[in-house]
């Protein structure tokens, strides 16, 4: 579930203390910062690029065009009036400006963002950071361009399930093609979810923690449970185990194990977009960007 940036503001303080009363006993994790493997022929590369210092006041970050806009409450956390802040960062993780507004768009194909400010003025910003005003209408157009250009491919499945409670208390869940014909069941209790994550793949569980990975005719692909899958992206989706994070291929094969130790914050929220993968940890909240490059 996605957090109001008031709420993250609130969070940062006392969780930034949590963590640091744990650091003093203990090995830490060995850092990782590159793993490798191959997925339809291709070398795949996952390598940490940058942590960062900046704060996320919200869960769902991805980049767009080269260029990510965030709420960012890093300069806000200890103002008695903060103000709503969002920034924008390149691939490397740079800053590249911040913007008192209510609202800010993706960048578009031309290096240009729209911001809405808190007065209501709608303005069109460059990625140095100027401001031009502009009408309504424009803003409108903007946000409508970019909401119907953005390559979602999880949760677009044409699959649907219908749910029926057994005698023991479980349910089976039919699958139903696009076509209106009947598929696989699957059972599941009454705290999991049965969810079509591709028109190949199926997750059973969640409200209990973890999941389970299927493929479309009810086969389990992996004895060991995920903590959690994230969005696909050209095949590629990030995966959860113990608290490691590794990245699954779109017909279920591991591509690269849980590896990396990374706890995110949203774990059903992560989405994955150009190739770069955006992450705030669950207790600081702090950014950390992850590229993967395909050989």
């Amino acid at each position: 579930m996605k957090q109001t940036w008031l709420a993250r503001l609130a969070l940062v303080p006392a969780l930034a203390l949590l963590l640091a009363g744990c650091r003093g006993g203990g090995n830490q994790p060995e850092k990782v910062t590159t793993a490798t493997g191959t997925y339809k022929g291709q070398t795949i590369t996952l390598s940490l690029t940058k942590e960062t210092d900046f704060v996320a006041g919200e869960d769902f970050l991805f980049y767009n065009n080269g260029y990510m806009t965030f709420l960012d409450i890093t300069n806000t956390m200890e103002a008695e009036q903060p103000e709503i802040e969002y920034s924008c960062l390149d691939v490397n993780g740079k800053k590249l400006f911040t913007i008192n507004c209510d609202s800010i768009l993706p960048v578009n194909q031309d290096g240009v963002t729209y911001a809405r400010l808190e007065d209501g003025t709608c303005v069109r910003v460059n990625l140095n950071g100027d401001q031009t005003e502009i009408s309504e209408d424009e803003y409108f157009e903007a946000e409508m361009a970019v909401s119907e250009k953005l390559p979602w491919e999880q949760n677009y499945s044409s699959h649907h399930f219908e749910e029926t409670e057994n005698a023991d208390g479980t349910y089976s869940h039919q699958l139903i093609y696009g076509d209106g014909t009947a598929g696989s069941t699957f059972i599941a209790k009454e705290t999991e979810e049965v969810k079509c994550i591709t028109d190949k793949l199926v997750t059973v569980g969640y409200y209990d923690g973890e999941r389970r990975l299927f493929d479309i005719t009810g086969k389990q692909l992996h004895d060991k449970p995920f903590d959690s899958i994230g969005y696909f992206y050209n095949g590629l989706a990030p995966f959860w185990q113990d608290g490691k994070m590794g990245l699954l291929g779109d017909d279920g094969s591991i591509v690269i194990p849980a590896t990396f130790p990374h706890t995110p914050d949203a774990l059903s929220t992560i989405p994955f977009n150009e190739d770069i993968l955006v992450l705030t940890d669950s207790v600081e909240f702090t950014i950390t960007l992850f590229k993967v490059t395909r050989g």
